[in-house]
């Protein structure tokens, strides 16, 4: 019998802990549950770097078994990190939790390809390489965005023959979140897109819609290995959470929204609309309804706000940490998720933070393209209402139902099939997905 040597797998992810937010969880939920006697698992990621979040619960949760690297970089936010380390100026507890605006973001996706972090490829395929020299490594897994984080991945099967597994969690091209630019910009990065896909053993997406884009946008793939391994929830999380009363009629009814709200693509115009309607027809509902938004947002959308008369209604409350941030959300009688269905791309995203709405059992007003993965998970779990993102008179009906007639929050939305999105299992479908890709390359046999 021929001796198989130890599969150790090589996790490449520019967002990691002391990181928060929603990019970071899906790593670590993976690292959380799984079997590192199948799998030893090596991390490179980038140093200290600034972001507009930090989060100690998550990093907390990483096993020790994990061995991490990190990688310098010269992006702007390992830069900016750098320099008010250097100036000990505004402590991490001070920042501005905002999302860059939309002038920002132009730059940004001018001066960049394929994004900001660009300039952290070079360090972390130097540690990749040096890795490479000192233990055996089985498989590359690189999750994005950012983009550059599957480039990295790539270049390394070029370079060095190692299996790559690309987890596609956002698309790259036919993003409505990405700045629109040159004709230039758009063919480079087709181009790299292309590449890094064909530079892949298998690939992952987060949704059924993604992976059919993708694969009917590059015919080669069909010759890969792909799955579709969505986001999800972690039961632990939600252990221990107080439970709020009831919406009864008389407190204020809270409609929650959770996450970042970018310069353009999500941004819940229609629900301020409908809101102001409500309350210019029916002055007595004055008090009746608040609009919580728990999160970042640009400066953009800050502005917007003071377009609307809602003051008093719209209440802003920062990020916070992840399990805080699921305790707030389970404090609302409602969840909203707005994603504007007219940019080419909208039906195709799907925003983390869905899946742990529904864990939550919280009714869901989803603002969104009636044919979207949105709009199917909610209608596969019953757990809540689908409108048009432009159709405001519909988003006025199902608020006043909801006002009118609380009992409707609890009897009609049931939160069926929740057992697909649990992390365990979606820990072991990934686990299940590299033994099938190394046995597929692997010259050993029994």
């Amino acid at each position: 019998m021929s001796i198989v040597p130890e599969k150790n797998l090589l996790l490449i992810s520019y967002y990691f802990p002391p990181m928060g937010g929603g990019g970071v969880q899906r790593v670590v939920k993976w690292l959380k549950y799984w079997d590192f006697s199948r799998f030893p698992v090596t991390v490179v990621t980038v140093k200290n770097s600034h972001f507009y979040a930090e989060d100690p619960e998550l990093a907390r949760e990483v096993p020790g078994q994990v061995v991490i690297h990190r990688a310098g970089s010269l992006d702007p936010f390992r830069l900016i990190f750098l320099l008010r380390k250097w100036m000990r100026r505004i402590p991490p507890a001070t920042r501005q939790q905002r999302e860059s605006n939309r002038t920002l973001r132009h730059i940004s996706s001018f001066l960049f390809l394929p994004d900001s972090r660009v300039l952290w490829l070079p360090f972390a395929l130097g540690k990749v390489f040096r890795l490479l020299h000192r233990k055996n490594v089985s498989i590359i897994l690189s999750t994005v965005s950012p983009f550059t984080a599957g480039l990295v991945g790539a270049v390394a099967r070029m370079l060095w023959g190692i299996p790559h597994v690309l987890d596609m969690r956002d698309a790259w091209t036919n993003n409505p979140f990405h700045m629109p630019s040159t004709r230039f910009h758009r063919w480079v990065q087709n181009k790299l897109e292309a590449f890094t896909l064909r530079h892949a053993d298998a690939v992952i997406f987060v949704s059924p819609r993604l992976l059919d884009y993708y694969r009917g946008k590059y015919p080669f793939l069909s010759q890969k290995l792909l799955r579709v391994i969505r986001n999800g929830f972690d039961p632990a999380d939600f252990e221990n959470l107080a439970q709020p009363e009831r919406y009864s009629g008389t407190a204020p009814f809270r409609i929650g929204l959770f996450g970042t709200i970018y310069s353009h693509g999500n941004w819940p115009t229609p629900l301020l609309q409908a809101v102001q309607n409500m309350l210019s027809k029916h002055p007595e509902f004055a008090g009746k309804i608040q609009l919580v938004f728990v999160g970042k947002w640009s400066d953009d959308f800050l502005h917007h706000l003071k377009s609307f008369s809602l003051k008093g209604v719209v209440h802003l409350e920062g990020y916070l940490p992840h399990r805080q941030m699921l305790q707030r959300a389970r404090e609302m009688h409602a969840l909203c998720i707005s994603h504007d269905s007219r940019p080419t791309g909208s039906a195709n995203i799907t925003p983390g933070r869905i899946y742990e709405f529904l864990a939550l059992q919280r009714p869901i007003l989803a603002l969104c393209h009636p044919e979207s993965d949105i709009a199917h998970l909610i209608h596969q779990t019953e757990s809540g209402e689908v409108v048009e993102y432009t159709h405001v008179q519909d988003i006025e009906r199902i608020l006043n139902e909801w006002l009118h007639n609380p009992q409707i929050l609890t009897e009609k939305y049931r939160f069926r099939h929740l057992a697909q999105f649990d992390r365990r299992q979606q820990t072991a479908h990934l686990m299940q997905l590299l033994e099938e890709l190394l046995a597929r390359n692997s010259p050993y046999s029994d």
